[in-house]
Parts: structure tokens; C-alpha cells; sequence
């Protein structure tokens, strides 16, 4: 999920980059090792290691070779990195489990062995150390709550409501305690790269994680002061004011006739409101799922309103008129990095779709494809106040 001040979308979502790396530390680029050992099978097979620095992203390989391989690259900071194996005829998309994750440290040599890959361990460096705990505290809680959302998303897609209804709540608890388990590691090593990159890495998420403000004022200050550091607290703190069950955090942006509109003047009825921008193809892909619930809802309790991140308006009324998004637009004309509402959310990406009750209150958020309608239908079929969305293009 990233993108740059920029604009730049990938085929993982449309995030604005937030480095892993310390400000401090290390400035000179100093050598660091990544070599291993594996079966003879898996002579001809291709390493692949991949992660991202202040310089963009970085990807390096080597071949294996009488069961060695080894990659040599220079670094100034710590970063976290990923580590796969491409095997000759392999085919089909590669899972989770079959990516390794190792911190490169500066200076440092890393050691993997094991006679499968999917049972490899990785040996170097302190803060890989510290990886290796918080796996072991915290690996089967995030499996499970990986099992439980893709199970969840399965059954929305199919249209079985009442299962992924269920498994809401199971997801629900089990992310409350993979977050209990994280927050105990960072509370015990507060100075670790790997708290830090947690905390960091939550923060981008969007989730309602309301431990979390606690849990970054606990990490060592050579974490919290620092521009990232302050990055992330705004994002923390905007995501508790914009947590579901609170009143949504009120704003105003002007419509495509130059009208001053508050969010809060649209209470009365269920609201859906969806963060974009035309640059961020992942929020341009999701407008159908959007014009799904506008044509089945308009006129029976709901409104939308898409905010745009746009600084041009011409190409935010192009975008409009493409996808042809008939009900109510505004938009600041800043970037995410310097629109106010962006910062009341703590918003690190789009797109962002949230559903309001009458009151304003947040219902649900990071809405998405069939999820996001079976969660207008539920609560329009809870009831709720009739009327008809603004139009104004």
C-alpha cells in the first residue's frame, strides 16, 4: 500500500510512503551479507530480496548454487526486509508463508538455513532477535486473525451476510488481542527497531486501535522524537477521533460549484463518505462498488459524498465525469499531505470509505467491494431517516 507525494499508485494499494528507517544512527553506507544454505533440490532456484529505503525500492537475487547463495548490498539504516525463493516451473501466487522476514542492519551478516524453506531461520544482527521474539509472541494470533478476515471476505463476496456477520466479531476479538500481544512486546522492549516499526506500521493501517497513543508514548524517544515519529502520532491521534462509534470529525470543502459544504449538515440520514483522489487507481476501481449501493440506496436513507484529495481541479472534474459519480462531491484542492480533514482522520491512504449514521456517528470504515454493501443494507434495514443525496454536477 504505497504511493509518494507524488502520486504513484502500485498494485498493493495507494499509501503515502512511510520509511522503516531510523533517523539517526549510521550515515555512511556500510556492507551487509544475506547468504544461506538449502537442500541440493533447490540448486537453479533464484532468492529474491526485496525492501524499501529512503533511496525507493530495492530488489536484489542470486542464484543457488550447490545448495549456497549469497547477496551482498550497502546500507545506512535498518530496514525491514523480505525474502523469497522462486523455484524453476513454479507456478501459481505466492501466500504470506512463503515470506521471510529479515531486519538489515548495517555492518551485519545473516545466516539462513533449514532443510525446507517454509521451516528456514534467519540468524543476525540484534534487532533480527528481537524479530524472532515478537514472532514468537504474536505469530499464531495474526494467523488466526488472517484466517478469520480471508474467510470473512470470502463470504461477503458470496453474499452470505449473516456468516460474515459473525465472523466480524470473531475478527474483531482477535484483533484485540493480537494487539494485546504486540503491546506487551513493546511495553517490555520499548528501544527496539521492531516495537518501533510495529507501532509505525498500525498507524498506517487505519484500524480502530485505541491502545495505541499509549503504546507509541511508551517507545524510547529516539523513536517519538522524530519527524516520523510525529507523522505517526498525528495519524494515531486523527484515527482514535475517527474511530467507529465517534462522531465523525466535522470539515469543510467546497463543491464542484465553489460551495462551501460541512460534513455535519448532512445529518439526517445515513451518510457514505469516501476519501479518493483521480490519481489513486485503487479509489477509481472501487467507484463501481460505490455507484452499487448509490443505485440501489438514493432516495431510501442514504447520501454520499466523495472527498477528494485532488490539488487540481480540473483534473478532479475530469476524474468525476469519467466515472460518471453523480452524487455529491468536494474536495479542499490539497494533497493528503496538506489537506486539513486528512490530518483529522489520520488518513496515511486512500481510498477510505466510512459509513455515517444519522447523528454523524461513524458506523463502520475501510469499507470495501461487497462488504460495503452489505453493510449499507444492514444498517438502512436497521432504519433509518429517509432522504435524498445532494446533486450538483
Amino acid at each position: 500500500m504505497i504511493t509518494s507525494s507524488k502520486k504513484m499508485t502500485t498494485g498493493l494499494a495507494c499509501l503515502f510512503l512511510t520509511m522503516t528507517a531510523l533517523a539517526h544512527g549510521p550515515v555512511k553506507d556500510s556492507l551487509v551479507v544475506l547468504k544461506g544454505r538449502l537442500p541440493s533440490s533447490y540448486d537453479q532456484s533464484k532468492i529474491q530480496l526485496f525492501y524499501l529505503s529512503d533511496k525507493g525500492r530495492v530488489k536484489d537475487s542470486a542464484v543457488i548454487h550447490d545448495g549456497a547463495f549469497e547477496i551482498k548490498n550497502y546500507i545506512h539504516h535498518i530496514y525491514k526486509a523480505f525474502v523469497s525463493v522462486d523455484r524453476p516451473g513454479e507456478k501459481g501466487m505466492k501466500t504470506n508463508g512463503d515470506y521471510k522476514t529479515v531486519y538489515l542492519e548495517p555492518g551485519q551478516t545473516f545466516t539462513i538455513t533449514g532443510a525446507d524453506w517454509k521451516d528456514v531461520t534467519i540468524v543476525g544482527g540484534a534487532v533480527q532477535k528481537d524479530w524472532q521474539l515478537f514472532e514468537k509472541m504474536t505469530g499464531s494470533a495474526i494467523e488466526e486473525f488472517g484466517a478469520v478476515s480471508t474467510e470473512k471476505w470470502n463470504k461477503s463476496r458470496a453474499g452470505d451476510g449473516a456468516a460474515a456477520k459473525v465472523l466480524e466479531e470473531k475478527e474483531r476479538s482477535l484483533r484485540i488481542r493480537q494487539h494485546q500481544l504486540q503491546d506487551q512486546f513493546i511495553k517490555a522492549h520499548p528501544s527496539s527497531f521492531v516495537s518501533w516499526d510495529n507501532v509505525l506500521e498500525r498507524s498506517e493501517w487505519m484500524m480502530d486501535d485505541d491502545g495505541l497513543l499509549a503504546v507509541f508514548n511508551s517507545l524510547d524517544k529516539k523513536y517519538r522524537n522524530t519527524p516520523t515519529g510525529a507523522s505517526a502520532k498525528m495519524r494515531i491521534v486523527g484515527g482514535v477521533n475517527a474511530g467507529v462509534g465517534k462522531t465523525a470529525p466535522d470539515f469543510t470543502a467546497m463543491d464542484t460549484l465553489g460551495r462551501n459544504i460541512t460534513l455535519s449538515s448532512l445529518r439526517g440520514q445515513y451518510v457514505l463518505v469516501d476519501f479518493w483522489a483521480s490519481w489513486c487507481g485503487f479509489c477509481r476501481a472501487e467507484t463501481p462498488n460505490i455507484k452499487k449501493a448509490w443505485g440501489k440506496f438514493k432516495g431510501k436513507g442514504l447520501s454520499i459524498v466523495s472527498v477528494s484529495y485532488d490539488d487540481s481541479k480540473d483534473k478532479w472534474m475530469q476524474a468525476i465525469h469519467e466515472d460518471k459519480m453523480p452524487w455529491l462531491q468536494i474536495s479542499e484542492l490539497k494533497d493528503m499531505l496538506h489537506a486539513p480533514s486528512a490530518k483529522e482522520y489520520g488518513l496515511s491512504g486512500i481510498p477510505m470509505i466510512m459509513l455515517l449514521d444519522p447523528t454523524g456517528k461513524i458506523v463502520a470504515k475501510n469499507l470495501r467491494g461487497e462488504e460495503l454493501q452489505r453493510k449499507v443494507a444492514e444498517a438502512l434495514d436497521g432504519g433509518g431517516t429517509h432522504g435524498t443525496a445532494r446533486r450538483d454536477l
